[in-house]
Order: structure tokens, then sequence, then C-alpha cells
């Protein structure tokens, strides 16, 4: 993984030197890069888990946006469902997908085609179908629906989310192993996340907002029974 990052780091510094020499904004970008690239090599899980988080934030407001809360005539923001996007960001997608790919890198040594190919199958396999159900449990559960609501949630939404996965993510990480450099991966999936991050959001949202309440049962007419059959 060292190794993975020097080099990254090495093509960092050659792609900032041949901008240098163009215009003032590719400076400040390699700039802008530069210090994100020194903060992942000094703190990887902090840098990463605040990169997933901001940007699950975003996609959570784009989503509320297009739900019309924060139009003039809406409901207004909803703050604590922007917490607790900000929160699986930042203490639990973040870190996983750091660790994730760490994983990816360490066992899939083949290089080329293969190693790409061999790293996408195990990622849509065993990572996308268990990080969607993660987070739309998470959701459910952070809400106060308990297990219970979690599991309706799932019934009704896991489905579609994974086939719109498979429409996204095997191209989006065919380059991400075959051209990203490690240290940065979290960044390109979050990046790209964007806007998979808006479409769950919004759709654990009317998910939550279309779940059948449970009425409380009704008392039965007991009472005027038992006092008929006493008169008689």
């Amino acid at each position: 993984q060292r190794l993975h990052e020097r080099g990254a780091t090495q093509h960092l510094s050659h792609t900032q030197h041949l901008l240098r020499q163009q215009t003032p904004q590719g400076m400040a970008l390699m700039r802008l890069v530069s210090r994100y690239s020194a903060w992942v090599e000094r703190s990887p899980i902090v840098a990463k888990s605040v990169t997933a988080a901001s940007l699950t934030v975003a996609g959570d407001l784009i989503a509320q946006g297009i739900e019309g809360r924060l139009s003039s005539g809406g409901p207004g923001l909803d703050a604590p469902r922007l917490a607790r996007m900000g929160v699986w960001g930042l203490c639990i997608a973040g870190p996983l997908m750091h660790y994730w790919y760490r994983f990816l890198d360490g066992r899939v040594v083949a290089a080329g085609a293969k190693g790409v190919f061999t790293k996408l199958a195990i990622d849509q396999s065993v990572w996308a179908p268990s990080i969607v159900a993660g987070f739309f449990t998470y959701s459910a559960v952070a809400e106060g629906t308990g297990l219970s609501g979690a599991w309706e949630r799932l019934s009704e939404v896991y489905l579609p989310a994974m086939k719109v996965n498979y429409m996204v993510w095997p191209a989006a990480n065919i380059i991400n192993f075959a051209l990203v450099p490690p240290m940065h991966r979290v960044l390109y999936v979050s990046t790209i996340a964007l806007g998979w991050n808006t479409y769950v959001c919004y759709k654990n949202a009317v998910a939550a907002t279309t779940a059948p309440v449970t009425a409380p049962p009704v008392a039965e007419p007991v009472a005027e029974e038992e006092e008929l059959q006493r008169v008689d």
C-alpha cells in the first residue's frame, strides 16, 4: 500500500509540474490537490471520512431540494436527516471504504485488465450489496423505526437501488481500479457518488414518508355485551 501511495505521489508531482506552467486556474487547482494529497498521507482515515461525509451531505441537500423541501413553500431543511447522512459518511462509509480498498489492493496483485476486472467482480459481488443494505438499514434505525422498520425499508427499496447500482458503478469502478491512484480512490468514489447519494437519499426519504403507520387496536365493545347478559 505504501508503494502504491508513493507512486501516486510521484505521479501527482509530475502532473503538478506540468500544470504550473499553464494557467493560474491550473496552478490553484494543483495547490488544492497537493494540499489534499498531503492531508491524505498524514491522516488517511480522517481525510477520507471527512470527504465521504461532505459529499454525502451534499447529496442529501440536493435530494431535499428535489423533494421541494428547500423551496419557498416547502417544509424547510430537514436538519436531523442531514446530520444522519453526515454521520453515515463520517463514521461508517468513509472508514469502511478506506479499509475496503486497502484490502482489494493487498489481495489482488494481478496487473493490467485481469487485476482491474478481478477487483471489480469482488467489489460488485461483496461490497456493493453490503454497503447498499447497510445504508438503508442504518437510515431506518437512525430514524427510530427499529429493526422491523429497517426490514420493511429494505423490502421496498433494496432491489431497485441495486439495479441502479449495477447501471452506475461497474463502469465507474473500471476507471477507479485502472487509473485512479489508491490514495485518491475514496475521493474519486465519493465524487462520483454525489449523484448516487442524491438518488439513495431521495429513495430513502420517499420510503420513510410512505411507510405504513400501524393504527392502535380498537377496543371491542365487551362492556355492553356483559351488561346485556346480566339483564337476561
